[in-house]
């Protein structure tokens, strides 16, 4: 097995520290405010590492958006969900930059997508542009900051890809050199009991605080104590750190870098986020602590069915240890900068006698590299390898269930429902899981054959729910006059949620944009439109109810 030596992870961090001082490509800056992050690349985010770099735009939309190279828009999305609107731009030198989360695009990238959205008579589009359709000069304008999609605040997320790959990169290591002399800030150590494959003993684990003193951080007694119970002859233990970094220019907490473990002078362990395949982003689900969702804990191990290429060497990170048994540890983590912060303590398993080893059964567990399926005369699950992130112990159910409603999924499950005596139209059915609060999530449902079918990342129990009640319209800014440039009318649904929204001034289809955030639907007035014209709204959610919104309203053409 290769390991990294005391002395590759000390080369590891020196080239780091090497890099920074090279110059970084002559990109041109994505806004021409001071560029101060919200959050950086491989946070830790419910479900995915972040990808990009979320730029703040001081609480406010509307900033121009600049190339940061020469190149030509390759992509261009329109979403209600996600990224929003955003603008993948192809640059010579292999690398692809995205602006996500825009407001609205400008110049000739309006043009196209506005034609598109016309053509298709669609709010939601993507394009792929031919290779210099639309070029873009360094530095040229081509859209505007905004809050569209998944975004909670106005922001700028930007990301750096591999062209031919499509792999995030991380952006403070390929692209920009942002001011940063603080070293990343250690919090607390967890200590985890694993089998000798890096799967997690139930029950079985320990925090710790780690304090800052003004000599450098240190656990209480310089030694972290552990019971008998931990140890085990094919098995050992995982750390996991729980650590966060800060920039110079905000207090905001950003995410970890890199690290290294080292244990009686072997490198065990080691791990450098330059580097993310979208395919592999979900498994953030497998290296941090899913018990402690509100701090930043990042193991210093890995299971075997874990497959992120952000570790450095292949070892597992297992620490063996016996009861009565101590080993030095020290913990490095660094920074693209190079700024470095060290963790030195003795970790004791006290005397005892060791647990049995944990290895369950295959019959009695599904295990990450084994798919599952449970048919019964009504219902079927049925999940394909490497669903999950560690074994689960399998139970019987009457009802449809695939694991607790808490366990994430790496990759979509199907759920099969028969529909037995349907009392309407079996459009009006759809499958739900049930969420953690014991509510009900509807899932995207499809009938066929007497069967409703639904794909999701939600574990869990679900159900066959009815929706018979359409969504519900309600003016907001659309009084008798109207006299400024934007109308919006709140829109919402009580069950399988909006699915459709189209607009109609005088019988001719025009833009309309749903945010889902504020559960509201809003469209611009179109230029010269002025007096007394028909209004009409079409609101559908996803079992096909509809409500219509007409009315005559009278346009005032602003002074």
């Amino acid at each position: 097995m290769q390991k990294i030596t005391l002395y590759t992870a000390i080369f590891l961090v020196c080239s780091i520290r090497l890099f920074s001082q090279n110059e970084f490509p002559s990109y041109h800056p994505p806004l021409k405010i001071p560029l101060i992050l919200a959050g950086n690349f491989g946070e830790l985010r419910p479900n995915h590492f972040h990808m990009g770099l979320d730029f703040k735009t001081q609480g406010k939309e509307g900033f121009e958006l600049h190339a940061v190279e020469d190149g030509y828009v390759s992509r261009v999305k329109v979403a209600t969900y996600g990224y929003g609107k955003v603008v993948y731009v192809d640059h010579p030198n292999g690398k692809t930059s995205v602006y996500a989360h825009c407001s609205r695009f400008t110049g000739k990238l309006d043009s196209v997508v506005r034609n598109e959205q016309y053509r298709a008579q669609k709010f939601e589009i993507e394009l792929f542009p031919a290779a210099g359709e639309i070029p873009l000069k360094k530095g040229e304008v081509f859209a505007l900051s905004g809050n569209t999609g998944g975004s909670t605040a106005p922001h700028l997320h930007f990301e750096i890809r591999d062209t031919k790959t499509e792999h995030a990169q991380n952006p403070l290591v390929y692209a920009f050199d942002l001011p940063d002399k603080r070293a990343p800030e250690l919090r607390k150590v967890k200590v985890f009991a694993v089998n000798e494959q890096g799967y997690l003993v139930p029950g079985k684990s320990q925090e710790s605080v780690i304090v800052n003193t003004k000599t450098g951080y240190m656990i209480a007694g310089d030694t972290l104590k552990i019971p008998a119970s931990f140890c085990s002859s094919f098995g050992g233990v995982g750390l996991a750190f729980d650590i966060i970094d800060r920039l110079d220019a905000a207090e905001n907490p950003c995410g970890l870098y890199g690290t290294y473990l080292v244990v009686d002078r072997d490198t065990v362990f080691g791990q450098r986020t330059d580097e993310i395949s979208f395919e592999h982003s979900r498994y953030v689900n497998s290296h941090r602590d899913l018990s402690a969702m509100g701090n930043q804990y990042h193991k210093s191990f890995r299971n075997i069915s874990n497959p992120l290429e952000i570790y450095l060497g292949d070892q597992l990170g297992v620490i063996h240890l016996l009861p009565g048994e101590s080993k030095q540890v020290q913990l490095t983590a660094y920074d693209p900068r190079g700024n470095t912060s060290n963790l030195v303590f003795v970790l004791q398993a006290l005397p005892g006698e060791p647990a049995p080893n944990y290895n369950p059964s295959s019959e009695q567990y599904w295990y990450p590299e084994e798919p599952f399926l449970r048919t019964y005369k009504n219902w079927e699950v049925k999940a394909d390898s490497f669903s999950i992130y560690e074994p689960f112990a399998v139970s019987e159910h009457t009802i449809p269930h695939i694991c607790d409603v808490s366990t994430p999924l790496q990759k979509r499950i199907t759920v099969r429902m028969k529909l037995e005596h349907p009392k309407t139209d079996v459009q009006k059915y759809y499958i739900a899981v049930t969420t953690k609060k014991g509510g009900k999530k509807a899932l995207t449902t499809n009938y066929r054959d007497g069967w409703l079918e639904a794909k999701t990342n939600n574990a869990g129990n679900f159900s066959i729910q009815m929706d018979e009640t359409p969504p519900v319209i309600k003016p907001v800014s659309a009084t008798v006059n109207v006299t400024g440039r934007q109308v919006r009318f709140s829109v919402t649904d009580a069950h399988s949620g909006i699915e459709t929204y189209n607009l109609y001034i005088n019988g001719v289809w025009q833009l309309l944009e749903y945010e889902y955030k504020g559960n509201y639907v809003f469209f611009d007035v179109p230029e010269g439109l002025t007096g007394e014209n028909e209004v009409k709204l079409v609101i559908g959610d996803a079992c096909g109810n509809v409500t219509e919104w007409s009315k005559k309203l009278n346009f005032i053409a602003p002074k």
